[in-house]
């Protein structure tokens, strides 16, 4: 069950509270995603410094997916709060 109703069955005041509330989600998650690029990209160093071109290739393919992920986040962020306002 989804714990944010469907906003077409909200009041405005509603609605904007439930809309800032998706909004902080959304960066929550962006900056945890940021996190977690930043790790895999500190384990693409450590593959490439151990001469496993395989691993850093593979990490830093990880690294970037999660990075866009962030992006994308904070891009939907972003669109939404520009409602709000």
């Amino acid at each position: 069950m989804n714990a944010i109703p469907c906003p077409a069955h909200l009041s405005g005041a509603s609605r904007t509270i439930a809309t800032q509330r998706r909004v902080g989600i959304l960066r929550a998650m962006a900056d945890t995603f940021f996190v977690k690029a930043d790790e895999m990209e500190r384990f693409r160093r450590a593959c490439a410094a151990s001469n496993n071109l395989d691993g850093a290739a593979a990490w830093q393919r990880l690294a970037n997916q999660t990075r866009t992920e962030a992006e994308r986040f904070v891009f939907q962020a972003d669109k939404m709060e520009g409602f709000v306002r």
